[in-house]
């Protein structure tokens, strides 16, 4: 029996459905995933619970056995490990976001393959709440947070970004999902970066395209036009997101409402 999942807000559904109840995004259908909380990878990273899955493969939270802390473990979907398409994106997105440093960015530090073929990434684990999430939580009303809020998150934000495009990586998947807000330290609403897995590194020369011919790689939602195209996409991208972004934390609704993704 497979599952559908919405490319937008990872929103999974048992039932077959075209378009996903939350923003009308058109669904994915692929295989239901296995459950893989007990198994030890590599003898290091203990896999204690499924966080969340959607079309490239699960996070789990986990623990490093050595060092007894908890971190966070990206898990590719089996199927996928014999498309070399799909399994260069996964590498890319470990190097992509290991050379970025700023402490907006999530932290990457180990990459690997199981003896059968399970890859994963290895990234710190952010106790804390989706920008989603928290506006949904703490708005008021709920879905909607004060600008004086927003502004201090999405300086954060810019703050990552800045360093991405100054490495030449266009994030491309910049949405309220991949936002995510903590406790750092006693610092209230501290922001991680998440996700950098369909990241375009500009200059590209010591790599070959992963995208297929007419495949939108994103969430349609706060997508650029150029990036719907395909055509022309650059760090510019990233800002009209991240405004796409803005309007759905200070207004509680999507910037662009149309019912199929293919309208968007």
């Amino acid at each position: 029996m497979p599952e559908f999942i919405c490319p937008h807000c990872h929103a999974v559904y048992r039932e077959k459905k075209n378009l996903c109840d939350a923003d009308g995004s058109l669904l994915i259908e692929v295989p239901v995933l296995a459950d893989l909380s007990g198994q030890v990878l590599k003898q290091k990273y203990k896999l204690d619970k499924a966080l969340g899955h959607g079309g490239f493969g699960s996070v789990y939270k986990a623990t490093h056995l050595v060092l007894g802390r908890p971190v966070a473990v990206k898990v590719l979907r089996a199927e996928f490990r014999s498309d070399s398409n799909m399994v260069a994106r996964f590498f890319n997105e470990a190097r992509v976001v290991t050379r970025l440093t700023n402490p907006h960015t999530i932290n990457t530090f180990d990459l690997d393959q199981t003896d059968d073929g399970l890859l994963f990434m290895v990234m710190d684990f952010i106790q804390g709440d989706t920008l989603r999430k928290l506006a949904k939580a703490e708005g008021d009303p709920p879905g909607r947070l004060p600008w004086r809020r927003t502004l201090k998150l999405l300086i954060q934000v810019c703050d990552s970004l800045e360093d991405a495009h100054r490495e030449g990586v266009v994030h491309r998947d910049l949405k309220p999902y991949n936002v995510m807000v903590s406790n750092r330290g006693g610092e209230p609403d501290f922001v991680k970066l998440l996700d950098f897995g369909i990241a375009k590194v500009l200059e590209g020369a010591d790599m070959a395209s992963l995208t297929t011919a007419g495949m939108i790689l994103g969430s349609p939602a706060y997508m650029s036009p150029e990036q719907v195209k395909i055509t022309n996409i650059t760090a510019l991208s990233d800002i009209y997101s991240l405004v796409a972004v803005a309007f759905h934390a200070l207004s509680g609704t999507l910037p662009v409402t149309a019912r199929q993704t293919a309208a968007l």
